[in-house]
């Protein structure tokens, strides 16, 4: 995108508001951003592009300059739009800056003189750049190409998901995203975790050799709760954020973009380790030989996760002990003699991510995002 010192409508990638007014403030404050890295004597960063934009402001992407003006590394600089936008970018700073360190959220950048942090008196956040896009754009290529996900990749990504859960439990002292047996969970709720707020990272030698890492991003609409219980105390805010990984999960193994509500509400009964429990959940779809390449373990998991009676949730502890047990024990000959032996491999998996799951959207297939997953919460909080 070209942006001079007049607003110009960017590529068909970018999702803008759809309000002309708000549309406008929004390319409007796109130029501004552009004309305040143009009038940098020092040429130390270069404008790339319009990124990202909703009803509260908007994201660029910014390369920083090496000496022999090369590029050196890419950043995102997110800015409230208005006065009253800047208490709800304060409070997402304030909340990231408690998430350092964890791998899986999204991280604040310290970029030294920058000049829209020296000139402008915006509300400013850098962050970290994702160039894998998100979930949502994921899974509208994986349904193009008709390519439903490998279990032992599904377990990988839920990996993921669970550790925004343990990471919101624990903000504060917890870098290495693991339970705290003896230290209270906090009440946070991410409150907008739906799956354009999922970025998709890169692999790693390590626990990401097979699957990129997700990062969870903004943060603007995270709420407190009551917090100070144990880990094996129940807690409604740890329901909560586990209800809503069940959602992005469900999406990811049925290929379905939006989110199961009240329609798909049932009282099933479902088996986890020669256990029977009998619970409301608005997780049907999965149910009853849908989706034959979901194992039985994943889809009993999930369906677990969609209860519509929190305390009937699976406990962060519980869910643990699950995603972490099937991650190390699913092996490609779990599957052997299934529908899904073909795409269990290591192999197969590692060519699912690059293929599939690792492709920088070249424009979004679907400009409009989900519905927020809270929206449809149908929770009896008694």
């Amino acid at each position: 995108m070209s942006l001079d010192s007049s607003p110009e409508e960017p590529g068909s990638d970018v999702p803008l508001p759809t309000d002309p007014n708000k549309r406008r403030s929004v390319l409007m404050a796109a130029a501004e951003m552009k004309l305040v890295f143009m009038e940098d004597k020092q040429r130390r960063f270069l404008f790339d592009s319009l990124i990202g934009a909703g009803e509260n402001g908007l994201a660029c992407k910014i390369t920083q300059l090496s000496q022999g003006n090369k590029p050196e590394r890419q950043f995102v600089v997110k800015q409230a739009i208005g006065r009253e936008r800047d208490a709800s970018m304060d409070h997402e700073i304030a909340i990231l800056k408690r998430l350092r360190g964890m791998r899986h959220i999204v991280q604040i950048n310290d970029i030294m003189n920058m000049p829209l942090l020296l000139y402008n008196k915006k509300q400013t956040l850098v962050l970290e750049y994702l160039p894998n896009g998100t979930l949502w754009n994921f899974i509208l290529r994986a349904i193009k190409a008709d390519r439903p996900l490998p279990n032992r990749l599904l377990w990988r990504l839920f990996s993921c998901l669970l550790r925004f859960v343990i990471a919101l439990a624990w903000p504060d002292n917890n870098p290495q995203e693991i339970l705290l047996w003896d230290v209270p969970m906090s009440g946070l709720v991410h409150n907008d975790m739906h799956l354009n707020n999922v970025m998709i990272g890169e692999l790693d030698d390590d626990e990401h050799r097979l699957a990129p890492i997700l990062k969870l991003i903004d943060f603007g609409l995270a709420v407190e709760g009551a917090k100070g219980q144990m880990l094996l105390e129940s807690s409604p805010a740890i329901a909560s954020n586990i209800n809503v990984i069940g959602k992005v999960m469900h999406a990811l193994a049925t290929g379905i973009p939006g989110y199961p509500g009240s329609g798909n509400t049932r009282t099933l009964t479902i088996n986890l380790f020669g256990e029977s429990m009998t619970l409301e959940t608005n997780g049907s779809q999965l149910a009853g030989g849908s989706f034959p390449w979901v194992d039985d373990v994943l889809r009993n998991t999930i369906m677990w996760c969609l209860g519509t009676q929190w305390r009937a949730l699976p406990s962060l502890d519980k869910l643990a002990a699950i995603v972490d047990g099937q991650l190390a024990l699913r092996t490609a000959e779990s599957y052997r003699g299934t529908p899904a032996e073909a795409a269990e491999s290591d192999e197969a998996v590692f060519r699912y991510s690059t293929e599939v799951l690792l492709q920088p959207p070249p424009d979004f297939l679907d400009a409009s995002p989900p519905p927020t997953l809270f929206s449809e919460m149908d929770y009896d909080m008694d």
